[in-house]
């Protein structure tokens, strides 16, 4: 299974430092094109930054919350196929994402020296994890 990535970049040459933006959702719910994290990605590529807003596989389902989520473009997008996994796969797939920034963030304006982390609930988790 592939995880997925969007990439945001400002208008003007770079190279820029890069940004990797993580959802929060309890580690089991949530999705990257979400209009809050879009609104958080354009904020960042306003003030300089590439943003690279990813997704992660999630943990099993738990309680009634949907798995459908409408994305800031109007479309919708459903995260069951991401769910049923444990720790420690959120991190490997945050892992990989700033791996794929360093091998590929030149071609998207990105200077690949500076890269850093936000995130909000898991999302802050995985920062978090990313940094030790």
């Amino acid at each position: 299974m592939s995880v997925k990535l969007d990439v945001y970049m400002p208008d003007a040459s770079g190279p820029f430092p890069a940004i990797v933006l993580i959802h929060g959702g309890h580690f089991h719910r949530g999705d990257k094109c979400q209009a809050e994290y879009d609104a958080q990605a354009r904020h960042f590529t306003s003030a300089g930054f590439v943003v690279y807003n990813i997704d992660y596989r999630l943990a099993p389902k738990y309680g009634t919350s949907s798995t459908v989520y409408k994305c800031v473009d109007g479309s919708t997008t459903d995260i069951s196929s991401l769910q049923g996994n444990h720790f420690p796969v959120p991190l490997d797939d945050a892992t990989a994402a700033v791996q794929w920034v360093r091998d590929n963030g030149a071609s998207y304006k990105t200077d690949v020296s500076r890269i850093s982390c936000v995130g909000e609930s898991a999302g802050g988790t995985l920062c978090y994890g990313l940094g030790t």
